[in-house]
């Protein structure tokens, strides 16, 4: 048996909205309440795509 730090894992890196976060990390732990996640801070973004702002 292979010690913890040396199993098999997934990751998954996802960009979303600051506004979505709350209901992501809600679907997260409530499909894996002892899953390990990360949320980081984007400063810079050089070129992509992203969805219009609702302007409520």
């Amino acid at each position: 048996m292979l010690p913890a730090a040396a199993e098999m894992f997934n990751m998954i890196l996802s960009l979303v909205n600051r506004v979505d976060v709350p209901r992501i990390t809600a679907h997260i732990q409530s499909t894996n309440p002892h899953a390990f996640f990360s949320i980081e801070n984007m400063r810079y973004v050089n070129e992509g795509v992203f969805r219009p702002k609702n302007r409520h």
